[in-house]
């Protein structure tokens, strides 16, 4: 029942998932909006959907093409090791995937109304706050990668391939998050057309170079092609945005986790050359390098925009507990 329950279990939680949206959905419309007559434009909408959808079915994050090339030029193994590098890369992406879509309907609003310096001053923001969730994860993947493979994927997996297959798609998904939203910029601004230009160069050039290497190099090779198309795809789209809005997704204080990640990186290094191996030796070099990067993130301190948004965050929060 392995590979049908988990299947399973997502088509449940996707159906749970999708009724308490409608619920929620339906709670929060007022009077007024239960009451509106449709004006429905299904030119306009198909015009929209069609690219966006093509961007979203050929997303690289979404499509799994890598463990279908593994799985059609190389070996079972080598699908393993790749799957569980992927996996791994979960808890780093729900940062961003959490935020784009509240960013989409926010980027129509200010693009319709001409206020692109709100808009490029709240992508620069969020896309800093994606940045500092996701960056020391992505650092811990890259610095001791082995010690997730053992954690999560078992210890058949120690001495593999796989911690090293790891360690590339971090890198390379480092470019997917530390770019920002920039996607929903370019789609929500009018211009789905071009994402989903982007999205099919980049699956076809994922496709025919996996294809190539995968014979001859397996899952390290495939994780080679993910990271460097990866990387280029989601450069174009800042470049793309820049160009055609007008707003690109990187601060001043973008550099704070950048250089917090640094430190926290610097300082497991050391203590991975230092102390050796061992699980808990590995654990206890991941709390200290967290408990760096918190502590260099505390010395930055927070500019008057990221204090706006933890305070409205922070009031929130206390306006639920006291409830």
């Amino acid at each position: 029942f392995a590979v049908a329950g988990l299947v399973a279990s997502l088509v449940v939680s996707t159906a749970i998932g999708a009724l308490a949206g409608a619920w929620y959905y339906r709670k929060i419309l007022t009077d007024d909006e239960r009451a509106a007559k449709p004006r429905p434009q299904p030119a306009r909408m198909v015009r929209f959907a069609l690219p966006q959808l093509g961007a979203s079915l050929l997303g690289i994050q979404s499509l799994g093409l890598g463990i279908i090339i593994l799985g059609i030029r190389s070996t079972n193994l080598q699908v393993a090791f790749f799957g569980v590098a992927l996996a791994l890369q979960g808890p780093a992406g729900i940062f961003l995937s959490g935020i784009v879509n509240i960013w989409a309907p926010v980027v129509s609003d200010l693009y319709e109304k001409r206020d692109l310096t709100t808009l490029d001053s709240l992508y620069k923001t969020i896309t800093r706050w994606v940045g500092t969730f996701s960056f020391p994860i992505y650092a811990a993947l890259i610095v001791e990668p082995d010690v997730f493979v053992k954690l999560f994927g078992g210890s058949k997996y120690a001495g593999t391939d796989a911690p090293a297959v790891v360690a590339i798609l971090a890198a390379g998904n480092i470019f997917y998050s530390g770019t920002g939203p920039t996607g929903y910029v370019l789609s929500m601004t009018g211009r789905p057309g071009v994402n989903f230009v982007n999205s099919l160069v980049a699956a076809g050039a994922y496709l025919a170079i996996g294809l190539a290497v995968v014979p001859q190099h397996g899952a390290i090779g495939m994780a080679v092609v993910d990271a460097v198309v990866t990387t280029l795809v989601n450069l174009a789209r800042v470049l793309e945005a820049k160009l055609l809005v007008g707003v690109q997704p990187f601060g001043r204080s973008f550099l704070k986790p950048v250089m917090a990640t640094a430190a926290g990186a610097g300082v497991l290094v050391a203590w991975r050359a230092v102390t050796g191996r061992g699980t808990l030796i590995e654990l206890a070099g991941l709390a200290l390098a967290g408990a760096v990067y918190v502590g260099a993130l505390l010395l930055f301190g927070l500019d008057d925009e990221e204090r706006f948004v933890w305070d409205r965050l922070r009031a929130r929060a206390l306006k639920r507990a006291g409830r």
